[in-house]
């Protein structure tokens, strides 16, 4: 970013005049931007406080340039000696500067809400807050609620599949029974064919039929025998009901 572009920046002239060191490619083996450009770094201390700092801030006092940046919330990353990081403080976001303040800036904030808090606005602003709280555990609550929506919505859908295959399978288990019952008919249906009258009610007349006479030479077969067996000759009897 140019130094017209960020002049228009809504920020304090220390955190401009630190962009720009950063953007300088004079100073970039003093101090400079990391690869990502959300944290920047300092090479060389006795540089940058012999060069960079009489230039830009008319003094050499490294220290007093540390405090400048612990007022504005800056922190020293993790494992590393002079990476510093502000959230708001980033190569490709300029604008972002405006929302840095001074400690000094944020106490002057937090008297002014008690002030505030205080007058004759402090009921209303109190009704405020209460409703933003509100409005915040709705969100919450709405939330959970579609969360727990969803997850009764799949166990719905699984249980209608279990069910889906549950009539599948009673419906093959039927199909089964219903061949096997008409294979047995079939099979009973072919032995009574077969078997005289044994119930218990009178029978008809019995006229058995005449003798056959045997030709001589004559096969016996299977079926024959069987319908020997069958037409064999028994008394006729009356069944009586005492």
């Amino acid at each position: 970013m140019s130094s017209a572009d960020l002049s228009e920046v809504s920020s304090t002239p220390f955190l401009k005049k630190l962009f720009s060191i950063l953007n300088d490619a004079a100073f970039e083996s003093v101090s400079t931007w990391t690869d990502d450009g959300l944290a920047f770094t300092i090479k060389n201390i006795p540089a940058f406080t012999e060069s960079v700092l009489p230039k830009y801030f008319k003094h050499n006092n490294y220290s007093s340039f540390i405090r400048q940046l612990n007022n504005y919330g800056f922190h020293k990353v993790k494992d590393s000696n002079q990476i510093f990081h502000h959230p708001f403080f980033a190569r490709e976001k300029p604008e972002l500067l405006k929302k840095m303040t001074t400690k000094k800036d944020k106490g002057m904030t937090l008297a002014l809400c008690q002030k505030l808090a205080n007058s004759e606005l402090g009921p209303a602003i109190g009704q405020l807050i209460q409703l933003n709280n509100q409005t915040i555990v709705s969100e919450e609550h709405a939330k959970r609620l579609k969360n727990k929506v969803e997850t009764l919505s799949e166990e719905n859908k699984l249980i209608a599949q279990q069910c889906w295959q549950t009539n599948q399978r009673i419906k093959n288990v039927k199909n089964i029974l219903l061949m096997i019952y008409q294979q047995c008919k079939d099979s009973s249906s072919d032995i009574i064919s077969l078997r005289p009258n044994i119930s218990g009610a009178i029978p008809l007349p019995f006229n058995p039929p005449a003798k056959r006479v045997k030709v001589e030479g004559e096969n016996d077969s299977p079926r024959r025998q069987v319908e020997e067996l069958l037409y064999i000759e028994e008394p006729q009897t009356v069944r009586v009901d005492r």
